[in-house]
């Protein structure tokens, strides 16, 4: 009960929808074992401090964005360091990066800084020259410690997290009652978010909590799908909003390592199979 009250008066006033493992406006997770592996045969090279980007392939992206604080968005974090395939960026006094990321090619990011828990991005697919990412938000070690001490049972180290978050789609009208699981399901458990924080009496997602799910458990260095089965809606993926077009796919890695998936609900369109890629709706932010 203490570390429950003492993580509330840690996030009370400062956390905003969308903001305790990630930027939400927009937004993968390593290869095999390395910070950020990419598919589709895509290899950049390196661009750490090496000035402005300017992009004159066809195959490549200037992505840019800031990285935050989880517990106050206002706060930017200096030095972390975001990486794409071989490619790697550091962040400046405010906390803003430019990194070259591939085009037209499925890739994902990581983002690490001392004190914070490592963030592995779920797969996306840019197509544009350039893309805005946004706000990526990490957790201070000392909240995630926290947050961890809610599970019930206790998580093995051993084995990754995926913090889910499940958004409605019009016409879905609400998220309310929709379960998560992965896929394979290995012996993965699910923790489901009351407001803010974890809540072990939770069967099923809430509307308008901050996060829908925590999946914990879930075996390293294996690709997963992050499944949502609601009672209204059915999950729509892939999903393309603010610029990226987003897969369920993860790929997780054990200890203090936190991954991140968004996962949509669309009604069917024509009672049919769901099925995003020709009915992108940009509206439909994470």
């Amino acid at each position: 009960m203490l570390h429950r009250v003492a993580l509330g008066l840690l996030f009370a006033g400062s956390l905003t929808l969308g903001f305790l493992a990630c930027g939400d406006d927009p937004a993968g997770g390593p290869g095999t074992g390395s910070d950020a592996g990419t598919i589709d045969g895509y290899d950049g090279g390196g661009n750490v401090d090496s000035g402005p980007i300017i992009i004159q392939r066809l195959d490549e992206t200037k992505q840019t964005g800031r990285i935050v604080r989880a517990e106050s968005s206002d706060v930017p974090i200096e030095g972390a360091t975001i990486t794409i395939g071989s490619n790697a960026a550091v962040s400046g006094a405010g906390g803003t990066y430019e990194i070259v990321a591939p085009r037209n090619s499925r890739y994902r990011m990581s983002v690490t800084a001392p004190g914070f828990l490592k963030l592995i991005e779920q797969e996306w697919t840019v197509n544009a020259e350039s893309f805005e990412r946004g706000d990526t938000a990490l957790l201070t070690t000392q909240s995630a410690g926290l947050i961890a001490d809610l599970l019930s049972p206790p998580r093995d180290t051993a084995k990754g997290m995926i913090l889910v978050r499940v958004s409605a789609v019009a016409p879905c009208d609400s998220e309310e009652g929709a379960t998560v699981s992965v896929d394979p399901p290995g012996n993965a458990r699910v923790a489901y978010f009351g407001g803010q924080l974890p809540d072990r009496s939770l069967k099923s997602v809430q509307k308008g909590a901050a996060f829908s799910a925590l999946v914990y458990d879930v075996d390293p260095g294996v690709e997963v799908k992050v499944v949502v089965t609601s009672p209204r809606c059915q999950q729509v993926t892939p999903h393309e909003t603010g610029g990226a077009r987003y897969t369920n796919v993860q790929i997780v890695e054990a200890g203090d390592v936190l991954a991140y998936v968004r996962a949509f609900l669309r009604d069917p369109p024509d009672g049919g199979a769901s099925d995003a890629g020709a009915d992108a709706d940009a509206d439909a932010g994470p």
